[in-house]
């Protein structure tokens, strides 16, 4: 886990993570603390090579495509920082969308998703944050600070909804339905 990586300090050349960073937090793991680690293994000059998603899944940030506060995840550790977009615009390829999060969020109906390409060199005095995992506790604080209380009532309705439909039929289907 990028939790705790096992391995000593400037110890590598190059980190790479492709399509990641969006799912630490999904995994309890803080994306500061994530990065801090990636970097600490990291030697001095060396590469962080990363890509994510934007606007198809993952963390909050992600999602809502908020491409200034994934720079300042890199501001402790990298003063050489470059940040690219592919596929956005998608032309002429097909626009990627992902309705799940359309149902979600409103604000991404007329965005596609597109990749974000992050390269950054450690600087020489790169700080370490030794942040605990993230608690369930954490994690929904953080969600409703960043998506509200009505997306976490909707997802309780809707799982709610689906487990009684799903029950509903699946009672159906064991009072003798069969085909003699």
């Amino acid at each position: 886990s990028v939790q705790s990586i096992p391995f000593n300090d400037n110890y590598f050349d190059f980190v790479i993570s492709n399509q990641s960073l969006e799912h630490w937090e999904e995994n309890y793991v803080n994306l500061n603390k994530g990065l801090s680690e990636a970097f600490r293994v990291l030697k001095i000059g060396g590469w962080m090579l990363m890509n994510v998603p934007i606007h198809y899944h993952g963390g909050y940030i992600f999602v809502s495509g908020d491409i200034e506060r994934i720079k300042r995840l890199f501001e402790p550790y990298s003063k050489k920082l470059k940040i690219e977009s592919w596929r956005n615009p998608s032309y002429p390829l097909k626009p990627i969308k992902n309705l799940d999060q359309l149902f979600w969020y409103s604000k991404l109906r007329n965005k596609s998703a597109y990749l974000l390409d992050i390269q950054a060199q450690k600087d020489t005095s790169v700080p370490y944050y030794d942040y605990p995992k993230l608690t369930v506790y954490g994690k929904i604080s953080r969600g409703i600070r960043e998506k509200g209380p009505i997306y976490y009532i909707t997802v309780i309705l809707l799982w709610v909804f689906r487990k009684s439909l799903n029950n509903k039929y699946l009672r159906g289907s064991s009072q003798g339905n069969s085909v003699s």
